[in-house]
């Protein structure tokens, strides 16, 4: 069964067209969460390119409580820093929050 599941999500991923694809972008920063404080943490961003809104999915660390929070949210891209306004899970709550980090990856 595990078989099928595998070669199913391969295919799928070799059918998508290339221009649907976009090159994305990482970026590491420091977020303020609403009612959890500080978190560090990791994003990748749907574009690499600049001066452009783009959708990012990230992973921060809250120094204040000592959990991971999963996120996702918006951000604006520049050169080499984001702006980004995220909406998490933390310890089974959604969150908001609010962070700036630096860039790689951009074109």
């Amino acid at each position: 069964m595990k078989v099928y599941i595998i070669a199913g999500a391969l295919a799928s991923l070799v059918a998508i067209p290339a221009p649907v694809l976009a090159e994305p972008s990482i970026g590491f920063g420091v977020s303020y969460v609403f009612g959890g404080g500080v978190a560090v943490g990791a994003r990748v961003f749907s574009t690499d390119q600049p001066d452009k809104a783009a959708v990012g999915l990230g992973v921060d660390y809250n120094i204040n409580s000592r959990t991971w929070r999963p996120n996702v949210g918006v951000a604006y891209l520049q050169d080499d820093i984001y702006m980004d306004l995220s909406l998490g899970l933390s310890g089974g709550l959604v969150d908001y929050g609010v962070g700036i980090g630096a860039l790689g990856g951009m074109e």
